[in-house]
C-alpha cells in the first residue's frame, strides 16, 4: 500500500511490512489558519507533480480531488451510485485510483493505488480519512500553527 523514501533509521516506526514516518509540518499564521500537509500525486507512469500543500480535513472521508487534476494525472474516472455530502450540499461525484506521497525534504511516504473522490467542482485538494488518519494518529496543534503525524502502532 505505501513505502517511504529517503529515511534515516531514526524516523522509522516497523509496521506489519511497510514503514511510516514521524512529520511535523507548520503552515503559516496569516488568516486562513488552516492545517496543511505537503503531498505530490504521481500520473499513470509514475511521472510526479509538484508538492502542494493541501487541506487536512478530518470531515472527509477520503482524499477528494477536482476532475481535471485527475484528467491531467490519466486515472480512469468512474461515476459514483450515490451522491456525496459535502458543506456545500450533496453533489454528484466520481471515483478513481492514484498513487500519492506525503512529506518534504527528502523524506516521503508514499501510498499506492488509494480510491480518491472526484469532483466536478475546482476546489482545493482535501486530505480525509482514509488513509492517512487510519496510518497516523494525527494532532493539528493550532496554537503553534503546526500538524504532527504520529504513526500509529498497529495490533
Amino acid at each position: 500500500m505505501f513505502h517511504s523514501t529517503a529515511v534515516s533509521s531514526n524516523d522509522l516506526i516497523q509496521m506489519s511490512h511497510s514503514h511510516l514516518l514521524r512529520f511535523t509540518f507548520v503552515y503559516g499564521d496569516k488568516p486562513p489558519q488552516i492545517p496543511l500537509v505537503p503531498l505530490r500525486f504521481f500520473d499513470t507512469v509514475n511521472n510526479p507533480t509538484p508538492k502542494f500543500n493541501d487541506i487536512l480535513d478530518s470531515g472527509a472521508d477520503e482524499i477528494t480531488i477536482p476532475r481535471e487534476l485527475a484528467e491531467y494525472l490519466d486515472y480512469k474516472i468512474i461515476p459514483r451510485k450515490e451522491k456525496i455530502n459535502t458543506a456545500g450540499g450533496e453533489m454528484n461525484a466520481f471515483v478513481t485510483n492514484g498513487d500519492f506521497s506525503i512529506g518534504r525534504g527528502g523524506r516521503e511516504v508514499r501510498y499506492h493505488s488509494i480510491e480518491m473522490c472526484v469532483v466536478d467542482h475546482d476546489i482545493p485538494v482535501l486530505i480525509g480519512i482514509k488513509p492517512l488518519f487510519d496510518d497516523y494518529s494525527i494532532s493539528i496543534q493550532a496554537y503553534e500553527n503546526k500538524v504532527v503525524l504520529t504513526p500509529r502502532q498497529k495490533k
